[in-house]
């Protein structure tokens, strides 16, 4: 399921990012480079969400920093992949930067909604009868 989704999700959202783009007048905005942009964001996202661990944060005070700080990382450098690929200016690219926030609201969401508690109830013990020893 999460398979065909992201394989769905993709190409929606690239082309819903080189649309944003064109319709700000963008001469780029054309599905490659949305396909493009859309695979170099999702790289430097899968980079830096690997380099985040290496912090150690020892309370949840650092570790809730690092989190935000990480994702004030990869937001800027998404947009600094935007408007380097579809040539455009700081104001202007603010409407594809929009779009790919709208977009990773939901799938946000599906994430914490579906997958989330997937992962979390193989780790619930029902009875304290039934825990390892």
């Amino acid at each position: 399921m999460r398979e065909v989704a992201l394989l769905v999700l993709f190409p929606v959202e690239a082309w819903l990012l080189a649309w944003a783009a064109r319709k700000v007048g963008s001469t780029r905005g054309r599905l490659r480079y949305g396909l493009l942009a859309s695979m170099l964001i999702k790289g430097v996202a899968l980079f830096v969400w690997i380099l985040a661990p290496v912090a150690k944060p020892a309370s949840f005070g650092v570790m809730l920093a690092v989190a935000l700080l990480v994702v004030a990382l990869e937001l800027s450098l998404a947009f600094m992949i935007l408007r380097r690929f579809f040539g455009l200016g700081f104001f202007h690219a603010l409407v594809p930067m929009g779009t790919f926030v709208a977009l990773v609201i939901p799938q946000a969401i599906l994430a914490l909604a579906v997958i989330m508690p997937m992962i979390c109830e193989t780790f619930v013990v029902p009875a304290l009868g039934m825990s390892p020893r």
